[in-house]
């Protein structure tokens, strides 16, 4: 092999690492921007109508699901809960990216499905294993504080009673 053809080949050679490499970056941006983009999407169809929901809610809607009063609530409520499903299969396979969605949702998604744990509950008594998917990606996320928070917002402020002494690392704040 002569000099030439050694260099040549020692090119060709960076030139294809630097393609892969390429080819690699940019196909993990493009994953990333899909999750974004999905993530925002389910945001706009999903995450912001059950805002109008507090826990007590849920729990009175899923337990009187077949009542007049709130079987038109509890199916469209199972249509957001499937397309949340939905998004979670994505991610669970591998179409968007976990941690861009840990990072850009955090324990939100665990609050969500919190919120909407009685109505799974009640759709897992015909079908055990429903909404695997949901749960799986649940269980995926970093922070479980949210496993805590379903009663948070029924919870009523406690004043202080004085008796409890102040606490002296927030004054010095």
């Amino acid at each position: 092999m002569t000099l030439n053809e050694a260099i040549t080949l020692v090119i060709a050679a960076a030139a294809l690492a630097l393609s892969i490499y390429t080819f690699i970056t940019e196909r993990l941006r493009e994953r990333k921007k899909a999750t974004m983009d999905a993530y925002n999407q389910l945001q706009n169809e999903v995450l912001d109508k059950l805002r109008d929901y507090t826990p007590a809610q849920m729990r009175m809607i899923a337990e009187n699901s077949r009542s007049q009063e709130y079987k038109a609530e509890y199916k469209a409520l199972g249509t957001l809960l499937a397309r949340f499903n939905q998004f979670a299969v994505g991610v669970n396979t591998g179409v968007y990216d976990i941690k861009t969605l840990r990072r850009l949702a955090g324990s939100y998604i665990g609050i969500q499905y919190n919120l909407l744990k009685p109505l799974i509950d009640r759709r897992r008594i015909h079908s055990p294993g429903v909404y695997q998917e949901l749960e799986k990606l649940v269980n995926a996320m970093p922070d479980k504080k949210w496993k805590k928070t379903g009663e948070k917002s029924e919870r009523k402020s406690v004043k202080p009673t004085g008796s409890e002494k102040p606490d002296s690392s927030a004054e010095s704040r």
